[in-house]
């Protein structure tokens, strides 16, 4: 049985972390559902759900199907339950929309920090936010 993840940073093709998803498979480029912040404004992203309408757009990421094992991998890099929270939701790979876990910013102070200040990244071409892995 496998879950089906929705990755937009440092786990995606080329971050730090993809190594984690040696074990899943591939299932393709994918939006949310959804806007949401992306912040974008320091090494890692911080996906917010609750911010103002005027800095919120589709995320641009990757799913992948995932095994029990990797998932729970997957919540130690993420600090799942204390800085990030692993919740299911819409997402969009080519012209399905399925649920999938997603992680959103938790802690309380880092949101604060990227509502004072958003920085986000755009593509106009895919219609989304994104961030860039940096190699």
């Amino acid at each position: 049985m496998s879950d089906i993840v929705f990755v937009y940073g440092s786990l995606k093709r080329g971050g730090r972390f993809h190594g984690a998803l040696a074990r899943a498979r591939f299932l393709g480029e994918a939006l949310t559902c959804e806007p949401y912040l992306l912040h974008v404004g320091w090494d890692w992203p911080l996906l917010i759900e609750r911010a103002p309408a005027a800095f919120r757009a589709l995320v641009c990421g990757e799913c992948y199907a995932v095994d029990r094992l990797t998932l729970r991998r997957l919540d130690e890099i993420e600090d799942n339950g204390r800085l990030y929270q692993r919740k299911q939701a819409c997402v969009r790979l080519e012209d399905d929309a399925f649920s999938a876990w997603i992680y959103f910013a938790k802690s309380p102070n880092l949101i604060k920090m990227a509502l004072k200040r958003p920085k986000t990244a755009f593509s106009p071409q895919k219609g989304c936010q994104f961030f860039e892995v940096k190699k």
